[in-house]
């Protein structure tokens, strides 16, 4: 499922996009969060969008541009709601080859 988390670990890991174009976005995406992995695609969301309530968004660098998503229930069932909505309000990106 899109933007599930593992019970042990409740952060969401993002990068801050705004006024960045699509070239230097995709780098941001290899050199920090792919780490040597294939990047196929991206999700975009608003701040807004990324934190209904009771999530929260603060920044955590290094590395430039990396903040995390707190506040996720304990409740297993409520955080797949929010995991579902998070999926269903994003912009899918597809890496261009």
């Amino acid at each position: 499922m899109a933007f599930e988390l593992p019970d042990n670990d409740l952060q969401l890991s993002l990068f801050r996009v705004q006024g960045l174009d699509e070239s230097s976005i995709w780098t941001l995406g290899l050199v920090y969060a792919a780490q040597g992995r294939t990047l196929y695609a991206r999700g975009q969301l608003t701040v807004s969008q990324a934190t209904p309530p009771p999530l929260t968004i603060r920044p955590d660098e290094p590395p430039p541009r990396h903040s995390v998503v707190t506040g996720w229930p304990l409740a297993k069932n409520e955080r797949v709601s929010l995991y579902q909505r998070l999926a269903a309000d994003a912009t899918l990106f597809v890496r261009p080859r």
